[in-house]
């Protein structure tokens, strides 16, 4: 996984997911106000400025991990 700082024209939607700095854990974004994001820790609801934020990329090889799937198929 890879963490890249939010800039002022990216866009950032609710279900997102983002890396909280200072309690260093990925959250659920729930709302972005421009100034500020809204998102689920813990099950708890935290607002914090978007400078405490970064964007989740996920790499090829994140997604490629051979975690789960179809025992069937193979896929």
């Amino acid at each position: 996984m890879k963490f890249e700082i939010i800039e002022d024209d990216d866009s950032i939607y609710p279900g997102q997911h983002l890396y909280h700095i200072p309690s260093q854990a990925i959250v659920l974004c729930t709302a972005f106000t421009g100034k500020t994001i809204k998102g689920f820790l813990n099950g708890r609801l935290i607002e914090d400025k978007k400078e405490t934020f970064k964007k989740v990329l996920i790499t090829r090889s994140d997604k490629k991990s051979g975690v789960g799937g179809c025992k069937g198929c193979g896929s």
